[in-house]
């Protein structure tokens, strides 16, 4: 068994206010079996995350010229990507994340989304549509807009939430929903 082979995972995430949620998602990854974690995030985050863990890799290269040219150098050698931790919502970071999106999904990499990165996609749902190889990870809060993005309506909490769940994630051209809340439910 080498290095890598139980995975290298990718956290895109990580800006000068939010360093924690990346660390956790990074460091989840190893305590779950992962070889390596490695997280991308913009410069002024860097030397934070890289300080609550030495065995996390850290690439400041969200926000930097030719940063997103410099995702191809990993991308390949990653066997799943995290986007969405701490990423903020700025403009530039989130035009930033669609390339990054667009040029996984080419690649046919498995993603994870949560956090600013379902809040990405509740602005451009055709982002993710049709790629099976997309899990989303809302809270019930954060659903309640992905469901808006996804099927034009407003979701009626009265209703079945488990088939509201089931008819997003068909809508999305059945990417896969792991809705959290007291109970979660998934597709």
């Amino acid at each position: 068994q080498h290095k890598g082979d139980s995975g290298l995972v990718g956290v895109v995430g990580g800006s000068q206010d939010y360093t924690g949620a990346p660390y956790f998602a990074g460091i989840s990854a190893l305590k779950a079996g992962a070889d390596l974690s490695h997280i991308f995030c913009v410069p002024a985050a860097a030397p934070v995350i890289k300080s609550y863990n030495p065995d996390l890799i850290v690439h400041p290269l969200l926000g930097t010229p030719g940063g997103v040219g410099e995702f191809d150098k990993w991308v390949e050698r990653l066997t799943a990507i995290v986007i969405g931790p701490g990423l903020g919502r700025s403009q530039e970071r989130l035009d930033e994340v669609k390339l990054l999106i667009s040029s996984f999904q080419a690649r046919k990499k498995p993603l994870l989304i949560d956090a600013d990165g379902l809040f990405l996609l509740c602005q451009y749902p055709d982002l993710i549509r049709n790629y099976s190889h997309a899990l989303l990870t809302p809270n019930r809060r954060e659903f309640k807009y992905l469901y808006k993005s996804a099927t034009g309506e407003d979701l009626n909490i009265e209703s079945n939430f488990v088939k509201s769940v089931e008819r997003a994630a068909n809508s999305l051209g059945n990417v896969s929903i792991l809705c959290k809340g007291p109970v979660d439910i998934t597709t």
